[in-house]
């Protein structure tokens, strides 16, 4: 238990209160890539913080935290930051936001994410209130966005904290990569018009949580974890590490945009493996191929589909307007497809 000597110079050092909650090795973390976190505002009010991922003057945020073209930040220090928006992605929700104020060498840049970090594991997630402690709870949800059925991956996280107080928080892990942003959050069963019982088990939820603009189905069914433990624990969805790195590299490439490939096929599980094609979307690249539902996608670019999340995996590797090689399962036959990715729509 921090004395109160310990609890003021964490508000004194940190600028909240909520920074005594962390551990001391979390503190310590937190130091290391606080200067890397600017707080973005809107006229006097805070609506979110953006994280640098280049050292040129390229940070990252939550869509909410940005309405128009142009936002105002404060680095740690007071150091007033305009930034201008760059580009946004619809399947993360991420902004790219740059500033020609920013003096390289002033913080060390946030890392792009991987797979390596375990179930478990320690997390920090940022709001311009301040750090809070967070943790994995899966890396093996599945989730489908709509409108535009687009299929992701998603990253499973418990912190302790009410789900209106976290919308938007930037998330990394101990070695400074950035993992997201607290996309969607579970509410109460009760908001639901049943208990927790019926929203686990498919209730009046079904599975369904808001994420950014849209709903998405998440799978397996998402658990519940509030009121457990000292404090409020509430669950979050982040999109998972790999389409996090995809959006990343595709904002810092030359054209500043994350392109991800389509074939304009919805896929399910296949009975006995593989990805099977429910549905073609006219003019797609998939229809202008002749594929057809029923058909199971066994191999993409010697990748072996086991299933719809190793279909999507596979996809984000994919490169728009470059050829790749399909083994398409019709019946007794297999196929070999050629087939060029498009841009997938928003």
């Amino acid at each position: 238990m921090f004395s109160l000597a310990v609890k003021l110079a964490a508000v004194l050092l940190f600028g909240d209160i909520q920074a005594d909650r962390l551990s001391e090795r979390e503190r310590a973390i937190w130091m290391h890539y606080r200067h890397a976190v600017v707080t973005l505002y809107q006229g006097d009010r805070a609506t979110g913080v953006a994280a640098l991922i280049d050292d040129s003057g390229y940070f990252v945020t939550h869509n909410m935290s940005v309405t128009g073209t142009t936002v105002d930040g404060k680095s740690l220090d007071g150091k007033q930051i305009p930034f201008n928006v760059v580009s946004r992605d619809s399947a993360t929700q991420l902004v790219l936001l740059k500033t020609s104020k920013w003096v390289p060498g002033t913080a060390k840049p946030f890392r792009m994410p991987t797979e390596a970090e375990e179930e478990g594991g320690s997390l920090i997630a940022v709001l311009p209130t301040g750090p809070i402690r967070a943790a994995y709870v899966s890396k093996n949800r599945l989730g489908v966005l709509n409108p535009s059925r687009r299929l992701v991956p998603l990253t499973e996280i418990r912190f302790e904290a009410s789900p209106q107080a976290v919308g938007g928080a930037l998330i990394f892990c101990e070695n400074g990569e950035l993992i997201g942003t607290l996309n969607a959050t579970l509410e109460r069963p009760d908001m639901f018009g049943g208990n927790s019982n019926q929203s686990q088990q498919g209730g009046p939820n079904q599975g369904g949580i808001q994420f950014g603009q849209g709903i998405i189905q998440v799978n397996p069914p998402p658990s519940i974890l509030l009121n457990q433990g000292p404090a409020e624990m509430t669950v979050a969805y982040t999109v998972g590490a790999q389409v996090i790195q995809h959006t990343l590299e595709g904002f810092l490439s030359p054209d500043h945009e994350a392109a991800y490939a389509s074939l304009g096929v919805f896929c399910t599980d296949a009975i006995g493996g593989g990805a099977l094609i429910q549905k073609v979307t006219p003019g797609s690249p998939a229809y202008k191929s002749k594929l057809q539902p029923g058909d199971v996608i066994a191999n993409i670019q010697f990748n072996e589909i086991t299933d719809q999340v190793a279909f999507a995996r596979v996809m984000l590797q994919q490169s728009v307007g470059k050829k790749i090689t399909l083994v398409i399962k019709r019946g007794h036959s297999t196929l070999y497809v050629d087939i060029i990715p498009a841009k997938a729509a928003n």
